[in-house]
């Protein structure tokens, strides 16, 4: 059992946890690639009809990927799960361990109460301005066509555009 992971799937080692009382895993399973670090989540789909792996995120990490297309790919033979990337085949660290089903709330049927859009390259460099020592952001939203507070600690405040906005009717 195989599966590639392209550079976009690869992003989501990102997201997983960094803690060591943590699980430090990526998990794959049938169509998606998933990554949580307890407070975040992430899930990307992906060409996989496999069995339910958790990969180790640091053996991820490590792996170079292969030049060409920027993927690696991830065997599993059992008892081995191997990680190949750029001419190079390493062994990942087994893990075992439960993960959270959160599919009851990414695939929620109601309608959100308020959706916004915003810019994924405006957001980054709002958090790129920001101190390591900031930890917690908070946005305010007080119409659909208004932009979006945010502020920072006592000391930090910001406005934000919506690319576009709905409020549940």
């Amino acid at each position: 059992m195989s599966a590639k992971l392209e550079k976009k799937h690869r992003l989501v080692v990102n997201l997983a946890s960094k803690q060591d009382n943590v699980l430090k895993s990526v998990r794959l399973r049938k169509g998606k690639i998933e990554a949580c670090n307890g407070i975040a989540y992430i899930c990307k789909e992906i060409d996989y009809s496999g069995d339910e792996l958790l990969i180790n995120a640091e053996d991820l990490k490590k792996c170079k990927a292969n030049p060409k297309d920027g993927s690696v790919l991830v065997e599993k033979a059992d008892p081995y799960l191997f990680i190949i990337g750029d001419r190079e085949h390493y062994p990942a660290t087994p893990i075992t361990g439960t993960y959270p089903n959160l599919d009851e709330w990414l695939y929620k049927e109601d309608a959100p109460v308020l959706q916004v859009t915003i810019s994924k390259t405006q957001l980054s460099s709002i958090l790129k301005s920001l101190s390591s020592e900031e930890e917690q952001i908070s946005f305010s939203f007080f119409d659909t066509t208004e932009p979006i507070r945010f502020e920072v600690g006592d000391n930090t405040r910001g406005l934000l555009m919506p690319l576009k906005s709905k409020r549940r009717e």
